[in-house]
């Protein structure tokens, strides 16, 4: 009886697996297999890297990995989701500038792709290289000093290996100090934009009584290309321009005593055609400029020249007045001339002669008369009114001669009339 009780408590055990089996297939929950792993990090042609920087004096910056240094890491297994994890500098050679890494991956896969990183908080997204850096050497190196490499990862059977990395720095890294001309400007310097237009790229920095100020720039993207210096301080806006400029990442640049110029608009050049102006009366090369010196923008420069009844120039509102609102000839002048003063220029409502010398300023070919008639190409001021974050110019506006102007995106043409029209006002300096 004994032996019939227990083969049928065998069977039912047996039952029950069976059922299980066949509910769950027996499949087990994996676990995660963990490799603390090690690989080295060599900076691009030896060059010195990384979290000590010092500035040699002789226009170069040295730098080098310190033990326990935080590499970002980044790892994709083939079919999943990367996932993101730090990495530890354990040893550093001396001559080659090459880091020792350790780091634990789990579950990696053959094939799967593994970025590094350096630092690890510009990969991190903490800071915009753009807005964030302060001009020193430290933030930099902390912040923005970027080098990545990637790799494949080869695993085999339990065995993983990771190939050594070449690291490719993606910032330059350019030294200023500056004069006004004659005496030393840059502790007193409090913003700071170096502006790449081509690029749409600009980096405005926020220095404290720094005797140099150090900006770290994404290089190799930026050949022979226009750069402007902004820089501002308690007694007013300077600023130089170059026609030409190349920055290739990982290299150190140095323009130390350089001289700036007001940025007042009783400076403007030819050159600056399409440039903003402040509300404080000083020259922007962009509106995120502006800003940042603390104005907005009010007027683009259209033209530099003393023939339109100006000292210096003429730039035109960016804007309609009153929301685009149509006034007669009297109410149009009282408006442009009431509008907020700017230094240095006198608001008013334009001429026929401001219009003409505008679209001249801005490119046609035009030829100033008394009596304009005809289709005018004002394309150039159109397009640079754009690119300067203004309205464009359209239908019909009111000029002081009790004329009007009727525009179209690319061409203009003068009429008379005593209807009210719209109005666009022009900043005579």
């Amino acid at each position: 009886m004994d032996h019939i009780i227990g083969m049928a408590a065998l069977a039912l055990t047996v039952a029950t697996l069976l059922a299980c089996s066949n509910k769950d297939k027996l499949t087990p929950t994996p676990q995660a297999h963990t490799y603390t792993l090690t690989t080295t990090l060599s900076p691009k042609g030896g060059v010195e890297t990384r979290s000590t920087m010092t500035d040699n004096g002789d226009g170069s910056i040295s730098a080098a990995w310190e033990v326990g240094d935080q590499i970002w890491v980044l790892y994709t297994n083939i079919g999943d989701a990367p996932e993101e994890t730090t990495a530890t500098v354990t040893a550093v050679d001396p001559t080659t500038k090459a880091a020792t890494i350790t780091l634990t991956l789990t579950n990696p896969k053959n094939g799967g792709s593994i970025t590094f990183g350096y630092p690890a908080n510009f990969f991190n997204d903490l800071k915009d290289p753009a807005n964030d850096q302060t001009g020193t050497l430290d933030d930099i190196k902390a912040n923005f000093a970027a080098i990545s490499g990637t790799e494949t990862m080869f695993v085999f059977d339990s065995v993983v290996t990771l190939p050594d990395v070449t690291m490719m720095p993606a910032m330059s890294i350019w030294k200023f100090s500056f004069t006004d001309g004659t005496e030393d400007i840059t502790s007193a310097v409090t913003k700071l934009a170096i502006d790449f237009p081509v690029n749409s790229m600009t980096y405005i920095v926020t220095p404290t009584s720094l005797s140099n100020i150090y900006v770290a720039m994404y290089g190799d993207i930026i050949n022979a290309q226009p750069v402007s210096v902004t820089a501002k301080t308690a007694t007013g806006v300077y600023r130089k321009t170059a026609a030409s400029v190349s920055l290739a990442s990982g290299k150190t640049y140095t323009s130390t005593g350089l001289a700036l110029t007001s940025a007042a608009i009783e400076n403007a050049v030819a050159g600056d055609i399409g440039q903003l102006i402040g509300a404080d009366g000083n020259i922007y090369p962009n509106a995120d400029i502006a800003t940042a010196f603390g104005t907005s923008g009010v007027a683009m420069i259209g033209y530099v020249g003393t023939e339109s009844d100006c000292t210096h120039g003429v730039a035109v509102a960016l804007n309609d007045e009153s929301n685009k609102a149509k006034m007669d000839l009297s109410e149009a002048t009282t408006t442009c001339a009431g509008k907020t003063a700017v230094p240095g220029g006198t608001w008013r409502l334009p001429s026929r002669k401001d219009w003409q010398y505008l679209f001249i300023g801005c490119g046609s070919s035009w030829t100033y008369t008394d009596s304009p008639s005809g289709s005018i190409d004002c394309s150039g001021l159109q397009s640079a009114l754009n690119n300067a974050g203004g309205t464009l110019m359209s239908n019909r506006y009111i000029c002081t001669e009790g004329a009007r102007v009727d525009f179209t995106e690319t061409t203009a043409s003068f009429g008379f009339t005593s209807d009210p029209w719209y109005v666009r006002a022009v900043l005579a300096f």
